[in-house]
């Protein structure tokens, strides 16, 4: 197909699914039709206004097709391979930092349970401890109280055991959602270091990288070294 404008010689992406429209060149402003052997002069016809290139139109070339102006009812093509690949990349590093962040704080959320309870049991014992033994002997009603607070403390106690054993249970999957997010974060990261991407871009994926490399050599040879000295 002749893809060049017969007037000036301006080159335009055309295919057999652009037979029958209509277009001005961008160069000359030359009515241009295209045939099924390719661009032809428009000559005398009259430009079809229901056409998805009408005569008074720019077109714009995107990604190598000849593309209308955006406006309602009109199709647009599909994204470059490039931008769908960056923006799969960005959503896969969104993707990734939210379960990092997400399992990183259920664990802190349990360990600041506990400290609640156990700040709430020293509290407990302080209060019984300060009030001590009235003069003349110890007083039923101060005994009631130490009663009532040892049973407190029981289910205290049992609330804190609990809690902890929640804690143990719910580290495997912690484990777990954080080691699926590190690998999303390391997919995203090294698609980010392509060369097309930004000198910014670059340096966020080698930061995350690097972050990485010290977070797994930090957990598993120093924590198992720590563990092996036990």
């Amino acid at each position: 197909m002749n893809k060049n404008c017969p007037s000036c010689g301006a080159s335009y992406g055309i295919g057999p699914q652009n037979v029958g429209r209509r277009l001005p060149c961008k160069k000359c402003g030359t009515a241009l039709v295209v045939g099924s052997d390719g661009l032809q002069l428009a000559h005398a016809q009259t430009p079809n206004p229901s056409s998805d290139i009408a005569a008074h139109e720019e077109p714009t070339l995107y990604g190598g097709d000849v593309m209308p102006q955006t406006g309602f009812g009109r199709s647009v093509k599909a994204l470059p391979t490039d931008m769908l690949l960056g923006l799969v990349a960005k959503i896969c590093f969104g993707f990734g930092m939210f379960l990092v962040i997400l399992f990183l704080f259920f664990p802190l959320m349990d360990l600041a349970r506990a400290d609640g309870i156990k700040a709430e049991i020293s509290a407990g014992n302080n209060k019984v401890a300060f009030k001590g033994i009235p003069q003349g002997g110890p007083n039923e009603g101060e005994d009631s109280k130490r009663k009532d607070w040892e049973k407190a403390r029981e289910k205290l106690d049992k609330n804190l055991e609990e809690v902890h054993i929640a804690s143990h249970r719910s580290r495997y999957w912690n484990l777990w959602g954080m080691m699926i997010g590190f690998f999303f974060l390391a997919g995203s990261s090294l698609s980010f270091l392509h060369p097309r991407n930004t000198t910014a871009t670059k340096v966020v994926g080698a930061v995350i990288l690097c972050a990485q490399a010290v977070l797994i050599f930090t957990a598993f040879v120093i924590g198992g070294t720590a563990a092996g000295f036990r």
